[in-house]
């Protein structure tokens, strides 16, 4: 390698390196503690509730058996409807919107989760808890739970093939079962998990945590170059190729 090729090398590596063309600033942001949505979180006092684990409790309840604790900010529930009184159904959310300053597409998106559930014979046919991934609002990807016999109570499994009969391994207080929403598809606005759980009955208890991450841009950030800067690396080339 001669002089004047090594020289355009280094020139080539400064002005990348002061410009800031061409350089990636990803990062890593993620969510871990769901949001309760719009029919809320409660606790009777007595045993029902849906809501954020705390301290292993909500609101003084502990999961079922107590030998078990769920993980600190999971989301957690035990017949929805308190006998009847309230809506069966609730929501929660885990969200990442795209980060002030950062510059789209969000990549990488992955939810890596885990849910366990009583394993007692009271899960019936119409039971069910399910997450969806949404990727600038349009679902992604999605997961069901559902009892594994239609025809009698019994216990959670994962649906497979979309037929409302749990025929994964059945999932119980002890072992929680892992589980994982992705898309290749890359996010403008943001991206949100959203589960939607029904229970009616008081042994119909649950639990699931979670982390949503995805990678962000953030050359948008960098600042721009001085014109100093910009000024001294034109005077360099000027004074190089005047040496010549």
């Amino acid at each position: 390698m001669n002089a004047l090729t090594n020289h355009k090398n280094i020139l080539s590596i400064a002005m990348t390196t002061a410009l800031g063309v061409g350089l990636s600033h990803a990062a890593l942001i993620s969510s871990s503690i769901p949001t309760v949505g719009e029919t809320g979180g409660f606790s009777d006092g007595v045993g029902d509730y849906f809501g954020i684990v705390t301290g292993g409790l909500i609101a003084g309840n502990t999961f079922s058996p107590n030998t078990t604790t769920p993980p600190e900010g999971a989301l957690a529930g035990r017949d929805l409807d308190d006998g009847g009184a309230l809506p069966a159904d609730r929501t929660a959310e885990w969200s990442l919107p795209l980060p002030g300053g950062a510059t789209p597409p969000m990549s990488s998106i992955i939810f890596n989760g885990s849910i366990a559930a009583r394993d007692s014979t009271s899960w019936d046919a119409s039971d069910s808890i399910k997450l969806e991934l949404f990727i600038d609002g349009l679902i992604a990807d999605s997961i069901e739970f559902r009892p594994n016999n239609p025809t009698s109570t019994t216990s959670l499994a994962e649906d497979t093939n979309a037929d409302n009969i749990g025929d994964g391994p059945a999932i119980n207080p002890l072992a929680p079962y892992a589980f994982q929403l992705s898309s290749p598809t890359t996010a403008n606005t943001g991206v949100t998990v959203k589960i939607t759980a029904h229970s009616d009955s008081a042994n119909e208890e649950f639990w699931v945590s979670g982390t949503l991450s995805a990678e962000v841009d953030t050359s948008g950030t960098v600042p721009e170059p001085s014109s100093t800067m910009l000024l001294g690396l034109a005077g360099s080339i000027l004074i190089f190729r005047r040496k010549k």
